[in-house]
């Protein structure tokens, strides 16, 4: 997806996998699971009920040239 060429706040999904290193601070979900998790930035991903699983969240990006979306 194109950046917006304007400033305007986009949200984006992150997701990254147990054992990953985490890339933004904040409360990750469970993918398939209703159970979410406040994870630090550079913390490993946690499993969930003793399993890997692929964790997701959003967040707000106020978009200039956004190289995230690129």
């Amino acid at each position: 997806m194109p950046c917006p060429a304007t400033r305007r706040e986009t949200t984006l999904s992150l997701m990254l996998r147990t054992g990953d290193h985490c890339t933004e601070t904040g409360w990750w979900t469970a993918v398939g699971h209703d159970s979410a998790r406040f994870v630090t930035e550079g913390s490993l991903m946690p499993s969930f009920e003793g399993h890997a699983v692929l964790w997701d969240t959003h967040t707000t990006h106020t978009c200039t040239s956004c190289p995230a979306q690129k």
